[in-house]
């Protein structure tokens, strides 16, 4: 088998107009990444005020309900950077980091 041709860094496809094409593979596109980060966090604030005024009983469904998912992702995503040097991200770029409560530290979430 020869490896003639084959480069790792592109990936070739058939597209929907029936056309080969090579594209360069990147595993995150950043811009989109920014985008996820900012609506996790923006849906994460509102679910906050929520949390805040249930009954303490009730408040670990709530949070397992509707903001487990937005605190993992936030979470996953603050490690891009550690995890995958080659994308240049920190977290705190996103203008409504600072305004970002997390109910669980990152080290609960990730176990």
């Amino acid at each position: 088998m020869s490896s003639k041709g084959i480069n790792p860094d592109k990936i070739s496809f058939t597209s929907f107009t029936g056309d080969k094409e090579t594209k360069d593979w990147n595993l995150f596109n950043l811009d989109d990444v920014r985008f996820q980060v900012k609506n996790n966090i923006i849906l994460h604030n509102a679910y906050t005020y929520a949390l805040n005024e249930l009954p303490v009983n009730q408040k670990f469904d709530f949070w397992y309900s509707n903001m487990y998912k937005h605190e993992k992702m936030i979470c996953n995503y603050s490690y891009l950077g550690v995890d995958f040097p080659q994308y240049e991200f920190d977290i705190k770029e996103i203008d409504v980091h600072k305004l970002y409560r997390p109910v669980y530290k990152d080290k609960h979430l990730l176990i």
